[in-house]
C-alpha cells in the first residue's frame, strides 16, 4: 500500500485501553474510528454428554413445542426428549435459559442447538439477516453468547410489547449475519439461501466506540495457557491480553535443592511450563521470551540456567483427561525409580474421574479424599491446586478463606447436628466454641444407611447469602445456595432445589453408640416437669395437672430427691397443684435439689417457650426414652379416635419450638414419623403441634411408646381401632422418578408392562403407575421381580424422602461448615446434608493480592501467603514479593 502512495497497513497488535482512548478517532476530517477487533472463530470445545439433545432442547426453548412434523422428526431422531425431570435438572423450568454445559459444547452440539431456537422463533429478513426474538432477558443475552461462540457478529435491539408481566414487556430482537446454515426445517432453510444470495454481505469487524473511564472496582487477573498470550473477555468473545503466575513450590525442591518433584499439569501444557521456569530462574521477562525480543544479556543468563534446569529432578506430564489412577499409578513409579519427594496437581476441578457420579461435589470430594491417601502411601507431600469462589470479591478485604474453595457450602451456627455417641444434637457454633474435635455424628453410607462418622473439623466460613430451606414436615435448615442436599438425582445445590423437590431425612435413629442409663424416677421427674411443671427464677417449683395419676408419679418420684411433695387442690380451676420444697433451709448456699439437678441439665429458669429436651435424654437406651415420651405425651399430648374422619389423632402441643423439634427426633428412634404445624392464635405466643399421622406409624406409637395416665386408657382404645385398619402406604413413598429406573430395567429381559404388574401382584392400570410415587412395599416387590440391589436398597434404607415447601432469603448472615472423611455428609436440623471438601488436606494455603483488586494499592507488588489450616501446628500468613513478569514470588528484601 505505501508503495502505491496510500496509508500504510497497520498490522493486528496488541493495545491497552489507554492507549485505545488516546488514539479513537483517526486524525482526519471525517474522524472515522480507528480501532477494531476480529470476530473470533467458533469455539473449539469437546463433545459434552448432555441429558437433553440440544436441539430438542433449543425447541424447548423457543416455543416448548413441536408441531412441524419435520421439526417433531430431528426431535425424535436425537432420542432424548424434554421431560420435565430432565428439565428441572438443568433449572431451565422455572426461568429459560441456555445452560453452561450447553454454552461449552462442542461446536456442532451448539449449531444444533442455535437451529432449534431458530427453527422455532428464528425468522430471516429480506436482506437475508437472520433474526431470534424473545421477551426473556436472560434467555437473549444466552443465544448473544452462544451467536457470538459460532464466530457471528451479533447485534441486540429491544422494543416495547405487550405481555403479562412488566419482566415480558419487553423483546429482545437478536440480528447477526452468516452464509452457514443455520436452520433446519426446509422452508426456513432455502428462504435464508435465497434472500442471503440476493444481497451483498460481507463480514464487518466490530469497531471500538467508546473508552471511558469508571468508578474504581476490584479486578482480577487471568491467567490463561496461550502461545498468544490472548483470552476471550466476557459474552461478546472479545481478545484480550492477560498475566501469568509460576510454579515455584517445583522450582525450589527440584531446581535449588536438587530433590525430585512431579508436575500434573491438566491445564497448561509441558513446553509452557518450561518456559515459565526459564523465566523465572534466569530472571527474563516472561513476554520478551514469547515475543522473541530477548537481548544477549538475557540469552546469555537463559545458556547458564539451562543445564541447572535441564538436569534438575523435575518431572512434567501434560497428559489430557488425567484420572487420579493413572497418578498414582506414575507416582508409585516414580517414587521406587527417582525417590519421589513432591507432587503437584495442577488443578483439582479440571479433573475427572471417567465414571459418571451422583453430583460433582460428590466427585471433588472424592478427589480430595483419594489424594490425601495418595499422600500417605508414598510418603510425599501432595500439593493439590483449586480454584476460589466468587466469595473474595464480595467482601471488603477480598482476603480469601476456606469458604472460598469451590464445592464447599456452608450452614448458620444454629444448625444441629445429630451425634452418634450420645445420640443428642450440637450446633455448629457450640462445637467451634468448644474446640471439640473427633465427634462421632450420625451420617448416611452408601446403601443410605444410618451409620457413625467421625467429623474431623468444624470451621467458619465468613459471611454469605443464607436461605431457609422448609420441609413439609416441618423441618427446617439454613444453608447457603451452594450448600449440597441428597435427592432421588444425588447430592444437589441449594440454588438448584425449588419446591415439590425430595430431600432424604431420616427415617429411624440408632440407639446412641455409647448410651447411659438414668434412675427411672428422674426420667419421669423430668418429663412431667418440661410438660406441666414450673421452675422459673425466683418462684417454687411447681408441678400442676388434673390426672391423678400424673400426680401420684410425680409425688413417688420426688420421693428419690428427698422431698415430699404438698398438695394444693383449686376447686375453682379444676386443677391440683403439687408443690416441690426443698427438704432442708436453703441456707449458706444450700439450693432446692431438683432446682439443682434442673440447673445441671441447663432447664432451670426456662419459661413454656423456651423449654427443651437436655442432652442426657437423647443418651438414654431405648426403652428409657420410651418411658419419657409415654410421661411426656400425658402432660401436653393427646390421643384420640376421630369418628367423623375415621382416623386416629396423635399429636403433642407445646409453644417451644425446639421442644417440639427434640421430641419429634425422640420418636425416630422407633421409626415414628410426624410433622409440625404451627398454630396461630391473636393476643397469644405462636403454639406448635406436632403430629404423628398414618395408621402405620400411630400403631407404632402406641405399641412401643404409649402414654403415661387417663390418655393411656385413650391409647389402648385406639390401638384396638387402629388393629382393624390397613396401612396407608402412600406417607413414606419413595419419589417417582425412580419409575424411570425400573422402565430401564424391564426393557432388558423385555417384561411387559402387564406381565411386571402380574409379577407383583398387582392390578395392571397403564401408564397410571409411572405418575405416582410407589410406596416402600411396592418398590420392595419391583426389586424381587427385576432381581435389583438397587431398588432393594431404596425400598429397606433409613432414609425418609421429605418435601420441600418453601425456601427463603434470609439476607447475609455468618455461616459455618465441617468435614467428616469417608461419607461426606451428616444430619443437620433432621436433613442430610453433605460436607465441606477441603479439609481432607492437612494443610490449606490460599493465595492474595492485594494489588490485584486494586492497582494503587499501598501495598502493590506483595502477595499473601494465608495458611489457614495447619493440622499439626500454627497457622499465620507469610508475605512474599511477586515478580509476575518473572514469572515467580520470591522473599521480601530484608533491610
Amino acid at each position: 500500500a505505501r508503495d502505491r502512495g496510500g496509508p500504510p497497513r497497520v498490522l493486528p497488535a496488541v493495545r491497552t485501553t489507554a492507549e485505545l482512548a488516546a488514539s479513537l478517532r483517526c486524525a482526519t476530517a471525517d474522524g472515522r474510528l480507528n480501532h477494531s477487533v476480529d470476530t473470533c472463530a467458533a469455539l473449539r470445545l469437546p463433545e459434552q454428554d448432555l441429558p437433553i439433545g440440544p436441539y430438542t432442547l433449543g425447541v424447548w426453548l423457543g416455543d416448548g413445542t413441536s408441531d412441524d412434523p419435520e421439526m417433531a422428526d430431528y426431535v425424535a431422531e436425537e432420542g432424548r426428549g424434554a421431560d420435565e425431570a430432565a428439565l428441572r435438572t438443568l433449572g431451565v423450568l422455572e426461568a429459560k435459559h441456555i445452560p453452561v454445559g450447553y454454552q461449552r459444547a462442542s461446536e456442532s452440539q451448539r449449531r444444533a442447538l442455535l437451529a432449534g431456537l431458530m427453527d422455532t422463533d428464528g425468522t430471516v429478513t429480506t436482506t437475508g439477516n437472520l433474526q431470534f426474538t424473545v421477551t426473556s432477558r436472560r434467555l437473549a443475552e444466552d443465544v448473544r453468547e452462544l451467536v457470538a461462540g459460532l464466530g457471528y457478529r451479533c447485534s441486540v435491539t429491544t422494543e416495547r410489547v405487550e405481555g403479562r408481566r412488566e419482566d415480558t414487556s419487553v423483546a429482545y430482537t437478536l440480528d447477526f449475519t452468516t452464509g452457514d446454515d443455520v436452520f433446519r426445517l426446509d422452508r426456513k432453510r432455502l428462504l435464508h439461501k435465497e434472500r442471503y444470495a440476493a444481497h451483498a454481505h460481507r463480514e464487518r469487524p466490530r469497531y471500538v466506540v467508546d473508552v471511558r473511564p469508571v468508578p474504581s472496582a476490584p479486578v482480577r487477573c487471568v491467567e490463561v495457557d496461550n502461545a498468544d498470550h490472548l483470552y476471550l473477555a466476557g459474552r461478546s468473545m472479545v481478545p484480550t491480553h492477560n498475566s501469568t503466575l509460576g510454579l515455584d513450590f517445583a522450582r525450589s525442591c527440584s531446581i535449588k535443592h536438587q530433590m525430585t518433584s512431579a508436575v500434573f499439569s491438566l491445564e497448561m501444557s509441558k513446553s509452557e511450563i518450561v518456559m515459565r521456569l526459564l523465566s523465572a530462574e534466569a530472571k527474563i521477562r516472561l513476554a520478551d521470551m514469547r515475543a522473541g525480543r530477548m537481548s544477549d544479556d538475557d540469552w546469555t543468563r537463559m545458556a547458564r540456567r539451562m543445564s541447572e534446569i535441564s538436569e534438575a529432578p523435575l518431572f512434567i506430564d501434560d497428559s489430557p483427561n488425567l484420572t487420579l489412577m493413572e497418578i498414582r499409578a506414575k507416582a508409585r513409579r516414580l517414587k521406587q525409580r527417582h525417590d519421589l519427594k513432591l507432587v503437584i496437581l495442577d488443578y483439582l476441578q479440571l479433573m475427572t474421574s471417567g465414571r459418571k457420579v451422583e453430583s460433582r461435589q460428590q466427585e471433588v470430594s472424592e478427589f480430595s479424599r483419594q489424594i490425601k491417601l495418595l499422600a500417605k502411601e508414598i510418603e510425599v507431600p501432595v500439593v493439590a491446586i483449586s480454584q476460589l469462589n466468587r466469595g473474595p470479591e464480595q467482601r471488603t478485604d477480598k482476603r480469601p478463606m476456606l469458604s472460598d474453595l469451590r464445592e464447599s457450602g456452608c450452614l448458620v451456627a444454629g444448625t444441629r447436628l445429630l451425634r452418634a455417641d450420645t445420640g443428642a444434637e450440637v450446633s455448629l457454633g457450640e462445637l467451634l466454641a468448644s474446640g471439640e474435635r473427633g465427634v462421632r455424628l450420625w451420617s448416611l453410607d452408601e446403601r443410605m444407611r444410618m451409620v457413625p462418622r467421625e467429623m474431623t473439623s468444624a470451621f467458619p466460613s465468613g459471611v454469605k447469602e443464607v436461605f431457609r430451606l422448609r420441609m413439609t414436615s416441618g423441618r427446617e435448615v439454613q444453608a447457603t445456595a451452594n450448600h449440597p442436599f441428597l435427592t432421588m438425582d444425588g447430592w444437589c445445590r441449594l440454588a438448584d432445589l425449588q419446591p415439590g423437590d425430595r430431600l432424604a431425612t431420616p427415617l429411624r435413629v440408632p440407639e446412641p453408640l455409647d448410651p447411659v442409663p438414668m434412675d427411672p424416677d428422674r426420667i419421669v421427674m423430668l418429663a412431667h416437669l418440661i410438660g406441666d411443671g414450673s421452675f422459673v427464677r425466683r418462684q417454687p417449683l411447681r408441678y400442676a395437672s388434673t390426672d391423678e395419676e400424673n400426680l401420684a408419679a410425680v409425688a413417688h418420684a420426688a420421693k428419690s430427691f428427698g422431698i415430699t411433695a404438698v398438695r394444693d387442690d383449686y376447686a375453682a380451676a379444676r386443677c391440683t397443684t403439687l408443690r416441690l420444697p426443698a427438704p432442708y433451709h436453703l441456707t449458706h448456699g444450700r439450693r432446692n435439689p431438683i432446682a439443682a439437678w434442673l440447673d445441671e441439665l441447663g432447664l432451670f429458669g426456662a419459661r413454656s417457650h423456651e423449654k427443651f429436651v437436655p442432652a442426657p435424654v437423647f443418651a438414654l437406651p431405648d426403652e428409657q426414652v420410651a418411658l419419657f415420651l409415654q410421661h411426656l405425651w400425658a402432660t401436653d399430648g393427646s390421643v384420640s379416635w376421630d369418628g367423623r374422619a375415621g382416623m386416629g389423632r396423635i399429636y403433642y402441643a407445646s409453644t417451644s419450638r425446639r421442644l417440639v423439634d427434640d421430641v419429634s427426633r425422640l420418636l425416630l428412634r422407633f421409626g415414628v414419623l410426624s410433622r409440625l404445624k404451627r398454630v396461630r392464635k391473636v393476643g397469644y405466643r405462636d403454639g406448635w403441634h406436632l403430629h404423628v399421622t398414618g395408621s402405620e406409624h400411630q400403631r407404632v406409637f402406641v405399641q412401643l411408646v404409649g402414654v403415661h395416665g387417663a390418655r393411656g386408657v385413650a391409647a389402648g382404645q385406639l390401638a384396638e381401632r387402629l388393629g382393624t385398619i390397613a396401612a396407608n402406604t402412600n406417607l413414606d413413598t419413595v419419589p417417582k422418578a425412580v419409575w424411570g429406573e425400573v422402565r430401564t430395567l424391564l426393557a432388558e429381559p423385555r417384561m411387559t408392562h402387564r406381565d411386571f404388574a402380574a409379577a407383583m401382584g398387582s392390578r395392571f392400570c397403564g401408564s397410571a403407575m409411572w405418575k405416582h410415587s410407589p410406596s416402600r412395599s411396592r418398590l420392595a416387590r419391583a426389586a424381587a421381580v427385576l432381581h435389583d440391589a438397587d431398588l432393594e436398597m431404596l425400598a429397606t434404607n433409613d432414609v425418609f424422602w421429605d418435601e420441600i415447601a418453601e425456601i427463603e432469603s434470609l439476607g447475609e448472615q455468618p455461616v459455618y461448615d465441617a468435614t467428616v472423611p469417608g461419607t461426606h455428609n451428616f444430619i443437620a436440623d433432621g436433613i442430610a446434608a453433605h460436607n465441606s471438601i477441603e479439609q481432607d488436606a492437612d494443610m490449606v494455603i490460599l493465595l492474595h493480592r492485594p494489588d490485584a483488586f486494586e492497582r494503587d494499592d499501598p501495598r502493590a507488588g506483595e502477595a499473601d501467603l494465608i495458611l489457614a489450616k495447619h493440622r499439626n501446628g500454627p497457622t499465620n500468613t507469610i508475605t512474599v514479593a511477586h515478580q509476575l513478569h518473572y514469572s515467580r514470588f520470591t522473599d521480601l528484601a530484608h533491610g
